[in-house]
C-alpha cells in the first residue's frame, strides 16, 4: 500500500499512540482491499493518503499530531455508490465539510483511537462489492 519512506513520513506527524493505532488500522485494513490504491502526499504541510478506485480520489485521510481526519470525497458520492446523507446519518462521527459551495461538500470525521478506525473501516468493507462495479 504504502511505501516504507512514505509510511515513516506520516508517522511522523501523529504524537498520540492512539492515532498511531488508527493509522495502523486504515493501513492495514485498506491494504487487503483490492479495489483502492493508496497515494500517499507527503510533501507541504499537509500529509495525506488517498484511496483511489477507478482512478478517483474516493477515500482520504489527513495524518495530523492528535487526530487523522478522514474523508468520504465527492467522487464517492458521484459514483453512486453512497450518498453523502448516508455517510453523515448513518457512520457515527461523520458531519458534512465545512464547503462555501454546498455541492462540493464531503464527508469528514476526527479519528482520534483505533476504534473509529475500525468502524469506519467496516462501512468502506460493506461497500467493496459497489465499489469493484464501478
Amino acid at each position: 500500500m504504502l511505501r516504507h519512506h512514505e509510511e515513516r513520513a506520516l508517522r511522523a506527524r501523529m504524537k498520540s499512540p492512539q492515532v498511531v493505532a488508527a493509522f495502523d488500522v486504515l493501513v492495514d485494513r485498506f491494504s487487503a482491499m483490492d479495489v483502492f490504491e493508496a497515494r500517499a502526499n507527503i510533501e507541504g504541510q499537509k500529509k495525506a493518503v488517498a484511496l483511489r478506485c477507478q482512478g478517483r480520489s474516493m477515500l482520504a485521510f489527513i495524518c495530523n499530531a492528535e487526530w487523522l481526519l478522514f474523508y468520504v470525497r465527492k467522487p464517492a458520492f458521484n459514483s453512486g455508490v453512497i450518498s453523502l446523507e448516508q455517510v453523515v446519518t448513518e457512520w457515527s462521527g461523520f458531519e458534512r465539510s465545512a464547503r462555501s459551495n454546498p455541492d462540493n461538500c464531503e464527508a469528514i470525521c476526527r479519528i482520534r483511537d483505533a476504534e473509529t478506525a475500525e468502524s469506519i473501516v467496516a462501512h468502506v468493507e460493506a461497500l467493496v462489492p459497489d465499489f469493484r462495479r464501478l
